[in-house]
């Protein structure tokens, strides 16, 4: 089992990966996105102009609020409310920030992304 960073490290370690991917990019972040225009639901990360968001799924390990039913449900309906207006949704661990594996995965969605919404 890993251990959850701190909420600093989270911080530091989340914007760290996310300049990482708008240095190889172009595309411009935000942080706890609002996305939702009657609720309000954010994202953990969110690269608006590509409607690409990150939601990092916490306490993988341990029964947390994304693992027990309720919490689950919630999440469910706030990401295909995402869906329905357009968003694609990356979800990852933390350990897929801190090991890097999650970039190339964001890129590609906003490759991906940039060219739909420019047709």
């Amino acid at each position: 089992m890993t251990r959850l960073p701190k909420k600093q490290e989270r911080q530091a370690l989340l914007k760290s990966v996310l300049q990482k991917i708008s240095d190889q990019t172009g595309c411009m972040y935000g942080v706890e996105y609002r996305f939702h225009p009657k609720r309000k639901w954010r994202f953990d990360a969110a690269f608006p102009s590509e409607h690409v968001a990150v939601e990092i799924e916490g306490g993988v390990w341990q029964y947390g609020r994304h693992n027990r039913a309720l919490g689950f449900l919630k999440d469910l309906e706030k990401y295909n409310e995402a869906a329905k207006l357009g968003w694609r949704i990356i979800r990852t661990p933390w350990e897929w920030l801190e090991d890097g594996s999650i970039v190339s995965v964001v890129i590609e969605a906003l490759l991906h992304n940039r060219k739909t919404l420019d047709k």
